[in-house]
């Protein structure tokens, strides 16, 4: 799939999920290089650590990755 094919394919299934800009850059950019490691529940957890949490988005994505890497 293109690059931009997967970027389209990121922004449809997060278009409901409101992401700081800069996670959303970092996610955008890790979405095309680990496509299959996505899920709606990745997503969730994304958007839970960094709205209820504050978690920084960097570290966010490395522990969903740890968190997820089994699934």
């Amino acid at each position: 799939m293109s690059k931009t094919k997967l970027v389209l394919e990121y922004c449809e299934r997060t278009k409901d999920i409101e992401y700081s800009d800069e996670l959303e850059e970092l996610l955008e950019k890790d979405y095309i290089a680990n496509r299959a490691f996505y899920t709606d529940k990745v997503f969730n957890f994304l958007y839970v650590r960094e709205s209820i949490f504050g978690v920084r988005p960097a570290e966010n994505i490395e522990l969903a990755k740890v968190t997820f890497s089994n699934d």
